[in-house]
């Protein structure tokens, strides 16, 4: 008979900490340079919260936002620390030339020719020098705005093994503001600045939550605007 006790209350006690299943989600806005005041602000959550309120299993994120959401997502939700300290380095680490450099025929051509005023090949190599030999650990939306029909496009990705090959793309794609910098291209779609429709995709954290758990009432979302 104890057996079979200790077997109903340990069903119980997982139904209890399923029951108590949060899912938590930080949204990123865009703001170009003010990237680095939203990187602060994550720092601060880390630095002052119970461990748990910033163990985020989803990230969203446009324009600037999505290039801290791209970093964020190298970390677990339990990982806060360690994530704070990436993201400070980064920001602390970059400058002006590893964000754009001026095509050698000048701004003009740039535009006409190489779909943007300059050339950001610098901020690609940049993160991905600061991505290289990571993976991809919570749930990441990074959106996008389709210049064809100024439609907001959303990228999802999950936690997986390796960073997925238009990881990257994505996120420099969504922060891609129109006519300065280089647009994406997929398909029949032309890919610029989120921002350019919408600064903050709280929809896509709700979304991707509901991947988690069933009750809205179990979603807990932060941001940063």
């Amino acid at each position: 008979m104890k057996v079979i006790y200790v077997i109903i209350a340990s069903l119980l006690l997982v139904s209890a900490m399923a029951g108590n299943r949060k899912c938590r989600a930080l949204a990123l806005s865009g703001g170009g340079d003010k990237g680095s005041y939203e990187a602060a602000v994550y720092i601060a959550l880390v630095n002052l919260l119970e461990p748990e309120d910033i163990a985020y299993d989803v990230l969203t994120g446009v324009s600037a936002g999505s290039l801290n959401a791209c970093g964020l997502s190298a970390f677990a939700p339990n990982e806060g620390p360690e994530a704070s300290e990436f993201i400070f380095g980064l920001w602390n680490s970059i400058s002006s030339s590893d964000i754009f450099t001026m095509w050698p025929k000048g701004i003009l051509n740039g535009i006409f020719e190489q779909k943007g005023a300059v050339n950001n090949r610098p901020l690609i190599d940049f993160v991905t020098s600061k991505t290289q030999g990571r993976t991809v650990k919570r749930k990441v939306t990074f959106a996008l705005a389709d210049a064809n029909n100024l439609d907001y496009v959303r990228y999802d990705y999950n936690a997986s093994d390796s960073i997925p090959d238009d990881l990257i793309e994505s996120a420099i794609g969504s922060s891609a503001i129109p006519f300065v910098f280089p647009n994406i291209q997929r398909g029949d779609r032309v890919l610029v600045d989120g921002g350019s429709i919408w600064n903050l995709d709280i929809e896509s954290a709700i979304r991707r939550c509901f991947e988690i758990i069933d009750d809205e009432e179990d979603i807990i979302i932060d941001t940063i605007s």
